[in-house]
């Protein structure tokens, strides 16, 4: 009489192992993408939030520049640490995907025409806060 044999045999096994294998090289690079496109959102929702605070400054302020001891702008740009006052938590603020915040006023003609939130994570690009267009 023959022996009762139990498991898998050789060729199962690694037919198995193959097929695995096929089903994690499609879906790690979506996984990936998800990732990615999850971090520019959150990123652009920070930026957002800090957009509001650079909008509230400027309209308590008339400037978004640094003010000093007397209250007249400097010229230095108003930099997220100095939002506390409007964002809890602004210096904490960080891209997710390692970036980090810059306020970028660009000027033509002597007056400052466009106001944006940067992050210099590759990808992220600039936030628009406000400014004239042409």
């Amino acid at each position: 009489m023959g022996q009762d044999q139990r498991g898998f045999t050789l060729i199962e096994m690694l037919v198995v192992i193959v097929i695995i294998g096929v089903l994690s090289k499609m879906a790690i690079p979506s996984y990936t993408r998800a990732v990615d496109r999850a971090e520019v959102g959150a990123c652009k929702a920070n930026r957002r939030i800090l957009s509001t605070a650079v909008a509230t400054y400027y309209i308590d302020h008339s400037t978004c520049y640094k003010l000093d001891s007397a209250g007249n702008p400097t010229d230095q740009v108003v930099a997220i640490s100095d939002l506390a006052e409007y964002v809890e938590n602004a210096e904490a603020m960080k891209c997710p995907g390692g970036g980090d915040y810059t306020i970028v006023l660009t000027s033509g003609d002597g007056k400052v025409s466009d106001v944006v939130i940067r992050c210099d994570h590759e990808g992220h690009g600039d936030f628009r806060v406000f400014g004239t267009t042409e």
